[in-house]
């Protein structure tokens, strides 16, 4: 039993395996109630995945905003642009993106 499920639940070990399982099954002691347990059980893997998901944003984001940045900085050597045309500029922006929500129509 321990040896096929340890794979199945990515443990890399059987006392691994056997680990994870006194673990559940001691809060499912402690809550006394499955229906009750099950829930938590649920938004603990929940909390998890998203909270792999978000750091994966995170990365992806910071690595969109040096992009941009090095974007600018090409632009702003090769645009000779006073510092109100681009205040002008960046308001008509923050303005055509926040009448669409950040969604960008095609």
């Amino acid at each position: 039993m321990i040896e096929i499920n340890a794979p199945l639940a990515n443990c890399g070990s059987q006392s691994e395996f056997v680990e994870k399982a006194v673990r559940f099954y001691d809060g499912y002691l402690k809550v006394q109630n499955a229906g009750t347990f099950l829930p938590h059980a649920v938004a603990d893997v929940l909390k998890g995945t998203l909270g792999v998901s978000a750091n994966r944003m995170a990365k992806m984001l910071f690595n969109l905003t040096v992009e941009h940045n090095i974007t600018n900085h090409l632009l702003a050597a090769d645009v000779d642009m006073t510092r109100e045309e681009y205040n002008k500029l960046r308001g008509g922006s923050v303005r055509e993106v926040t009448s669409t929500r950040g969604v960008p129509r095609i």
